[in-house]
């Protein structure tokens, strides 16, 4: 899920390319600035800042719809990953 990112790089450290597209992304970055704005507004709220929702989505690698792209994985073998519709 798109919003696991932040938790994911801020509290664990994640380093690990992570792909989707512009709308995911867009929509990813939406859903996380509101949620933190939501949880503000219920008083004190420090599981993540917005620079943490910066930071997180700043490391995400774009691609187009079913356009392929060739990862590399601990070894010498690849994957190739495109998006798909859900």
């Amino acid at each position: 899920h798109i919003a696991g990112i932040v938790p994911a790089v801020s509290k664990f450290g994640l380093r690990a390319e992570v792909f989707c597209t512009v709308p995911v992304l867009k929509m990813g970055q939406m859903i996380m600035y509101e949620a933190h704005q939501n949880r503000n507004m219920e008083g004190e709220f420090d599981g993540f800042s917005l620079d943490d929702v910066d930071a997180a989505f700043s490391r995400v690698r774009t691609l187009k719809y079913s356009q392929p792209m060739r990862v590399m994985g601990l070894g010498t073998e690849a994957i190739v990953v495109a998006p798909q519709r859900a």
